[in-house]
């Protein structure tokens, strides 16, 4: 059995509920990948629905991000836009989250093995 990284997860589109869940590998066997006329990446959509793979979808997948500052924005986000969240503009507004997450974590492992400043 593989890690959470090893499956792809395809939230619904009504509710935060998670409707399919399958390995990564076996990717090309459940997403429909067409090209567009309006741009060079290709569209992905599972069972005819368009979804998106970008900071957006991983905020309305988690539970949680593993820092206190990271979970806090996390819940400030899902309190003002709901969860799950699709309107396209809340993508660069979901990119920031994730980086807070990683250098919190950073930080966090930093003191730890040095001691806080």
């Amino acid at each position: 059995m593989g890690t959470r990284c090893d499956k792809v997860r395809v939230l619904g589109c009504n509710g935060g509920d998670v409707c399919a869940v399958f390995d990564a590998r076996s990717y090309q066997a459940h997403l429909t990948m067409e090209e567009t006329e309006y741009s060079y990446a290709q569209r992905s959509s599972y069972l005819g629905n368009v979804i998106r793979a970008n900071s957006l979808a991983r905020v309305n997948l988690v539970e949680r991000l593993g820092t206190p500052r990271a979970d806090g924005y996390l819940k400030d986000f899902r309190d003002a836009f709901g969860r799950p969240a699709h309107a396209i503009l809340l993508f660069d507004l979901a990119r920031g989250i994730d980086p807070t997450r990683r250098a919190m974590a950073r930080v966090t492992g930093l003191w730890r093995r040095h001691g806080a400043p």
